[in-house]
């Protein structure tokens, strides 16, 4: 399992040790409205506050770039 499904999985599932440990220590996050969230831990924290208990995902299929580095999550639609 790969690290988009890893995320997804811990995210899904409230996880948040193991979803931090999925990251980067300087992933940054670029949101729907332009607001960026740098650092692992601050957006771990964001994560915390606004994804909801009830939260779930239809994954469905990665694909992931031949040097493994970056990927693509589909979702049934």
């Amino acid at each position: 399992m790969g690290a988009i499904e890893r995320y997804f999985d811990h995210m899904t599932s409230r996880e948040w040790g193991p979803l931090a440990a999925v990251l980067a220590s300087a992933v940054e996050r670029v949101g729907p409205f332009g607001d960026i969230v740098v650092g692992r831990d601050r957006y771990v924290d964001l994560l915390r506050t606004v994804v909801p208990e009830a939260y779930g995902n239809d994954v469905h299929r990665v694909t992931y770039a031949p040097d493994g580095r970056a990927g693509l999550r589909a979702a049934r639609r």
